[in-house]
């Protein structure tokens, strides 16, 4: 058997279905949530309080309860077979015979004359449909009220009779029983005029009027329903004629459930969710729920919660409501997060899709099923405040066990949660699984810095302390512990997609100010300025911790910082410091530190600072006269080719009104400056030549008298191989030209070898562009002197006066 034939067992829709990857089986495979629950498995909230608060928004639909209603069409049998204890039977519409009878077993309402109470335990319906019917009524009315997950018990309460001129006030019920949800009244067939029963909405005033069948005749036929909530005020309008029989009935809430002191369903949710919130607070706990429907980035911006439609909003807005009603140590800070996870997969290449084999017989390898590997698991998260403010953008911490994913009591898994949310991007021999929703998200307010510093960042952290009118030392102490790692937590704290630290200390500085508690000061320098790279640019903030401390009570901690650094970044700081800094104290400490700093400086690394010129204001503004003696001294010190950063710098700072003394000695450093800059152009600016007087060649003394010299070329011989005459020219090629410019070239064979050496006109130029500066300079330093506005002019003629007498 060759086995030709075995390939075309497979024909291509069976090849395709073979070739099918299992996107439910790999996404069970490479299912990201494990550490919450298995895909499959059913899903809860961990903890009774978030599953409460699951259960209780599963409850909230946004249809708010009826306050009162009349029930037609489910009411019950046209005859209740009525029964009384000690009367018997009484038929219905009740007449003046029967009422004689029932009456005298009767207590009047308080307050009434002709208004006839019967206590409901008195009273029996016989007719077994009646009760059925009034249960039945009772899951419909309950319905209706809100109670869409509770039982109403249908309790009869009392019969009331109204004769020819009762009436009842606007009152309302005092039931005795805290679990009385309603109140249903069936005024039994009756014949009378008048007694209409108004119901008052005390909120909005609205009133509900029942008439009971009598405009349209059916008062005597059958019973009518009416309904209202059992803290409702109502009245019954005087009876004009005949007898109006009633039976009241309680809906009552099973003893079992909690009322939390509420009478209405919307009211009853909304203390469940209060509680459920509370205990949430309490332990500490992190809730969200995914939404429903679709949103954008745009809208989250533009619009926040508001953006939010049906489910959502109704959602948003119970959390919300129910949020107001908590004190604030047990309310939750709500915020909305986009989250995302994308899984990526790649096919492994080295699969059989095809199959092997099946010819020359050989036997046949049958085709097997791609297989896929997982090439990155990436998690993110926008997060915006309620109002739609972007708080952090592509924030890429696993956030998949930060917060425990609400359900609303539905039941089912993890996955059925995330299946509208959930996407697959197939690209042959590559796939993505994608999740992605916006959620809200609720965490104690009285913990709100501690998981807004680890879930967001620690600048939106600080910025929600910044927003309190009364800043919480408490609060901020452990935020800056937080921050820094020192309570424990074991979270990289970077600053990546984040804004710049710098920022992030100015405000950090502004809340330690405001909270105003030394305590702070400490910390904030240890712990945070110590971090930052561009310390010079904090200056001002710190100029207002001393200006709020104190420079007492924040020296130890400045000093220290600078004292802590090299020498270079210590002047700097020590000099943007003297800048700000308005307390004499402070600005005299730390002059004289940055003092300090450059005289511990090689003069050619001190006067190539930017911030050494800068060193001179604040010297000669201190109130220690040692500050301005030093670096007068360390100025004269320097030598005059290094000068010209200084000259400039201080030509910015010596004015017509400086003291004679600045003045004296700032027309000493021109002095000095203007001599170098002036034997430099007797050396430099001269006609053009060849020889290069100063040049130094210590390889061979020829070539260095050749440099010296006037002429153009030199041929250096006795080399016994161009590869030595080779050699030569990429050693002293390489080497550094002093004071010279030639170049070098190997040309010749065996012992007639050369290296001709030739001058270039590099040097030339160099001293062409320096003759250019150094004039430039001294142009610059002669208007100086002769406009006067240094005030040195007059001084810099003595200095020249004395110069000359003394040469």
């Amino acid at each position: 058997m060759w086995g030709f034939g075995s390939r075309g067992d497979w024909d291509d829709e069976e090849m395709q279905e073979l070739m099918k990857p299992d996107y439910e089986g790999l996404q069970a495979e490479n299912w990201p949530f494990r550490s919450v629950a298995e895909p499959d498995d059913d899903y809860l909230p961990p903890g009774d309080a978030c599953q409460s608060v699951s259960a209780v928004l599963g409850s909230v639909n946004g249809v708010a309860g009826a306050f009162s209603f009349e029930s037609i069409s489910d009411s019950p049998p046209t005859l209740p077979g009525l029964a009384v204890k000690g009367v018997g039977s009484v038929p219905v519409p009740l007449t003046k015979t029967h009422a004689e009878r029932l009456l005298p077993h009767c207590t009047k309402a308080k307050g009434t004359e002709k208004v006839w109470e019967l206590p409901g335990d008195q009273v029996e319906m016989k007719n077994p449909r009646w009760q059925s019917g009034i249960n039945w009524l009772g899951v419909t009315i309950g319905d209706r009220l809100g109670f869409k997950y509770e039982v109403l018990e249908v309790v009869l309460s009392k019969l009331v009779v109204y004769e020819a001129g009762s009436r009842l006030d606007k009152q309302q019920d005092t039931d005795e029983n805290d679990h009385v949800m309603a109140k249903l009244v069936v005024q039994l067939p009756s014949m009378h005029a008048g007694g209409d029963l108004v119901v008052y909405e005390g909120t909005s005033g609205k009133e509900f009027r029942y008439d009971f069948g009598k405009k349209d005749g059916t008062a005597a036929f059958a019973p009518h329903c009416a309904v209202y909530v059992a803290d409702a005020q109502y009245a019954v309008e005087e009876v004009m004629s005949g007898y109006c029989l009633m039976a009241v009935y309680s809906l009552v809430l099973s003893p079992d459930e909690p009322t939390l002191g509420a009478k209405r369903a919307d009211d009853l949710l909304q203390k469940k969710l209060c509680v459920a919130m509370a205990d949430v607070a309490t332990e500490n706990k992190a809730i969200a729920f995914l939404l429903s429907d679709k949103y954008n980035s745009r809208s989250m911006e533009n619009f926040g919660a508001a953006a939010l439609t049906g489910l959502d909003r109704v959602h948003f807005q119970a959390l919300t409501d129910a949020n107001a009603l908590l004190p604030p140590e047990k309310q939750l800070r709500l915020y909305i997060v986009q989250l995302e996870h994308n899984t990526e997969l790649t096919r492994d290449l080295s699969d059989n899709p095809r199959g092997r084999g099946g010819y020359f017989g050989r036997p046949y390898s049958p085709p097997s099923p791609p297989t896929w590997r997982n090439t990155g698991n990436y998690f993110s998260a926008d997060w915006y405040s309620t109002s739609g403010a972007l708080l952090r953008r592509f924030d890429h911490k696993d956030w998949s066990t930060t917060f425990h994913l609400l359900n609303f009591g539905l039941g089912g898994s993890l996955r059925e949660l995330w299946s509208n949310n959930f996407s697959i991007e197939d690209d042959i021999d590559e796939m993505t699984y994608q999740y992605d929703a916006f959620a809200i998200v609720g965490w104690p307010l009285a913990h709100d810095v501690e998981n807004t510093t680890r879930c967001i960042g620690e600048d939106v952290a600080l910025a929600s302390i910044l927003e309190e009118k009364l800043i919480d030392v408490a609060k901020l102490m452990a935020f800056m512990k937080i921050a820094t790692g020192d309570d424990g937590y074991d979270e990289e704290s970077v600053w990546d997609d984040k804004p710049s630290y710098l920022e992030f200390c100015q405000k950090l500085c502004e809340a330690v100010v405001a909270a105003g508690d030394v305590a702070l000061v400490g910390l904030f320098f240890m712990k945070f300025v110590d971090l930052l790279t561009e310390k010079e640019e904090l200056a001002p903030s710190i100029a207002t911790l001393v200006q709020a401390f104190g420079w007492s009570r924040t020296s130890t901690f400045i000093l220290s910082t600078i004292n802590g650094l090299d020498q270079e970044s210590g002047l700097g700081l020590a000099l943007a410091l003297a800048s700000a800094f308005e307390d004499d104290d402070a600005r005299t400490a730390v002059t004289m530190l940055a003092v300090e700093k450059a005289k511990a400086m090689r003069p050619d690394v001190l006067t190539a600072l930017a911030d050494f010129g800068l060193l001179w204001e604040p010297a000669v503004a201190c109130r220690d006269p040692k500050a301005y003696s030093e670096v007068e001294q360390l100025l004269k010190g320097i030598d005059a080719s290094l000068l010209s950063p200084v000259v400039e710098t201080l030509s910015k700072h010596v004015t017509a009104t400086s003291s004679p003394e600045i003045r004296a000695a700032f027309a000493s450093l021109v002095s000095t400056r203007r001599r170098w800059l002036e034997a430099q152009l007797a050396l430099l600016d001269k006609p053009f030549t060849w020889e290069m007087p100063d040049a130094v060649f210590p390889a061979d003394a020829q070539v260095e008298a050749f440099l010296r010299g006037p002429h153009a070329d030199f041929i250096v011989r006795n080399f016994v191989s161009l590869g030595a005459a080779r050699s030569f020219v990429a050693e002293h090629s390489s080497a550094k030209q002093t004071n010279a410019s030639f170049t070098l070239s190997a040309n010749g064979r065996g012992s007639n070898s050369v290296v001709t050496v030739s001058k270039t006109l590099a040097l030339s130029e160099q001293h062409s562009k320096e003759v250019a500066s150094y004039k430039a300079e001294l142009g610059r330093l002669a208007n100086c002197v002769s406009s006067g506005k240094h005030g040195t002019d007059s001084i810099d003629r003595k200095a020249e006066v004395k110069r000359v007498k003394t040469e």
